[in-house]
């Protein structure tokens, strides 16, 4: 069986923290897997798909893509604590059961609207999988942020 690797990239400019820098204790001790997170740069944040998939989970916040082959869902988790918003400052172009190329404008997120809540934005390879960090410190959206290895 071949290895493949599948490049995960970012939703949005920004800087990129590990998980552990994460002021979340989920995402910190990577409870959901394994990943990175964008603090973004802008206070409009076009995001985009970071992968190409199937939207297998989605809600005003947050969705998971699912790029079949054996490769795992990728979470996309806009802001901390922000299902609190019910959606305010979230413009979402895909719903759930959407298929998504990478690349793909997903979502308007506009920051004004967000309060004190923190915009920092973990990315997440679902599961017990290992993934190496393709980002310096700065990203651009849709530059490489992390690769996953996939049967």
């Amino acid at each position: 069986m071949d290895t493949r690797e599948l490049v995960i990239r970012a939703p949005f400019a920004g800087r990129v923290l590990e998980l552990r820098e994460v002021p979340d204790d989920v995402f910190s001790a990577a409870v959901l897997g394994p990943g990175l997170a964008i603090w973004p740069h802008l206070v409009k944040v076009p995001v985009i798909a970071p992968v190409g998939g199937d939207i297998t989970a989605w809600h005003a916040h947050a969705c998971a893509i699912s790029p079949g082959d054996d490769a795992p869902a990728i979470l996309v988790h806009l802001g901390l604590d922000t299902v609190a918003l019910q959606g305010r400052g979230f413009s979402w172009h895909v719903k759930k059961a959407a298929r998504v190329a990478q690349g793909q404008l997903m979502c308007a997120w506009d920051l004004s609207q967000i309060g004190n809540y923190l915009p920092v934005t973990p990315v997440v390879a679902m599961g017990k999988v290992d993934i190496t960090r393709l980002a310096d410190d700065e990203i651009e959206a849709g530059e490489a942020l992390f690769s996953v290895a996939t049967s």
